[in-house]
C-alpha cells in the first residue's frame, strides 16, 4: 500500500520564534513537511508557486503586502492552496473578516501548537477549522436571538449543524440524513440567519461551544 502524499507546508510570519515552534510541530508528523519559509507578505506568492505549496500558514502581521490582499491574490493565482491564519489576535471581528475573505483556518497563538498538524490535515481536505480560543471568540461574539429564547433547534436542525461542525460537505450531510441536498443548504441558510453566523467554520465554532458536537467527532 502506497504512502499518503506529503502535505507541503509553506509558513509565512517574520518572528523567528514562531517560525522555529511551528517548523518542529510539523517535523514531527510524518505526512507532513515545510516546504518554505518567508519573512514578508511580499514573498509569499511567489514562494507558493516555487514550493508547489498545499498549505499556507500565514501571520497577520507580516511587513509587506498585507494579508487580506494575499488571500484574495492567492485565490485569483492559486486557488487551491488552504490557507490557515496564525496570529497573536483571537478578536472575533478579526477572525470573521479572514474567515470571509478565503481563510479557512484560524489558529490563535497561545493556542496549543499540538493542534497545528490536525488543523492543517483539516482545511487541506476542505473543511473548516478554528481553534479553541478562535472558537470562543466567535461564539462569545455571537450573541445570538437563540442563547435567549425559549426556542431550541429543531432535532433536524441539531443534526445538520452537528455534522457540519464535524466537517461534513452538504453532500455528505444529505446522504448521511437521506434529505436533498437543497434541504440541507436551507437548514444552514436557517442556522446562520438565526445564529448570527456568517460561514462554516463559525457555525462549527459555536456548535463546539454549545455543546452540540465534541472536538473528537471532527472529520480529518
Amino acid at each position: 500500500m502506497s504512502a499518503s502524499p506529503l502535505i507541503r507546508v509553506v509558513i509565512a510570519d517574520d518572528h523567528k520564534l514562531v517560525r522555529n515552534a511551528l517548523r518542529a510541530e510539523i517535523a514531527r508528523e510524518a505526512d507532513l513537511e515545510v516546504a518554505g519559509e518567508c519573512t514578508t507578505g511580499d514573498e509569499v506568492l511567489p514562494l507558493i508557486a516555487e514550493a508547489r505549496a498545499d498549505v499556507l500558514l500565514l501571520d497577520l502581521s507580516m511587513p509587506g503586502l498585507s494579508a487580506i490582499n494575499i488571500l484574495r491574490q492567492l485565490a485569483a493565482a492559486h486557488p487551491d492552496v488552504r490557507v490557515l491564519v496564525t496570529t497573536a489576535s483571537g478578536d472575533a471581528d478579526t477572525i470573521r473578516a479572514f474567515l470571509r475573505n478565503g481563510a479557512l483556518g484560524y489558529w490563535v497563538k497561545n493556542d496549543d501548537p499540538a493542534e497545528i498538524a490536525t488543523a492543517i490535515r483539516t482545511i487541506r481536505t476542505g473543511k473548516p477549522w478554528v481553534s479553541p480560543v478562535a472558537a470562543s471568540a466567535l461564539a462569545e461574539a455571537a450573541a445570538s436571538p437563540l442563547d435567549r429564547a425559549s426556542e431550541p433547534l429543531s432535532h433536524r436542525e441539531a443534526q445538520v449543524l452537528r455534522l457540519l461542525a464535524a466537517g461534513a460537505t452538504n453532500t455528505e450531510i444529505a446522504q448521511t440524513l437521506s434529505i436533498a441536498e437543497g434541504t440541507v443548504k436551507n437548514h444552514i441558510s436557517n442556522l446562520y440567519q438565526r445564529l448570527n453566523l456568517h460561514s462554516r467554520a463559525e457555525a462549527a465554532a459555536w456548535a463546539w461551544r454549545n455543546g452540540y458536537v465534541d472536538k473528537s467527532d471532527v472529520v480529518e
